[in-house]
C-alpha cells in the first residue's frame, strides 16, 4: 500500500502487515459520513470531529474499528447486505401454559423507598454530634 521513498530507509521498528481489505479509488468509503459516528470522536466537539485524527497514530476503540472494517468489506463485496426485519409481534417466546403462571406471580412496587428516620431526627442528630466535636 505504501511506497518506499528511499530504498536506504532503515525503520528498526516496521512491523510488517497484510492489508485484509484494499479498495480501489471509486470505491473509496467517505471519511465524512463514517467519522462523526465513531466513538472515538465523541471526545472533540461535533463541528471539530476531523481533528481527532491530526497526527500520526490513533488507538481506537474495538468497536470503532469494527464498523470501518465491516464499511470497507461491505463496499468491497465482502459482507453479504444483511436485511434487519421486524419481529413478528403475534410469535410468543414462551412455552404454553407459562402465561398462568406470570398472572399469579405478585406485582411489583416501583415506588420509592420511604426511611423511618424523619429529616427532624437527622437534623438534631447532626446538631449533637457538631457539639460534641466543639
Amino acid at each position: 500500500i505504501w511506497k518506499h521513498h528511499n530504498d536506504q530507509e532503515t525503520f528498526p521498528h516496521r512491523v510488517e502487515l497484510t492489508p485484509d481489505v484494499v479498495l480501489e479509488e471509486p470505491e473509496y468509503v467517505d471519511g465524512y459520513q463514517v467519522g462523526p459516528t465513531l466513538e472515538y470522536v465523541k471526545k472533540w466537539p461535533p463541528d471539530l470531529w476531523p481533528l481527532a485524527f491530526f497526527g500520526m497514530l490513533h488507538i481506537i476503540p474495538q468497536r470503532d474499528f469494527n464498523f470501518i472494517e465491516s464499511e470497507l468489506r461491505r463496499v468491497n463485496g465482502d459482507l453479504p447486505v444483511i436485511e434487519v426485519s421486524e419481529p413478528d409481534p403475534t410469535v410468543s417466546i414462551l412455552p404454553s401454559g407459562t402465561s398462568d403462571v406470570l398472572d399469579s406471580l405478585p406485582e411489583i412496587s416501583t415506588g420509592e423507598k420511604s426511611f423511618a428516620v424523619t429529616a427532624k431526627s437527622r437534623k438534631s442528630s447532626h446538631r449533637r454530634r457538631n457539639k460534641r466535636h466543639r
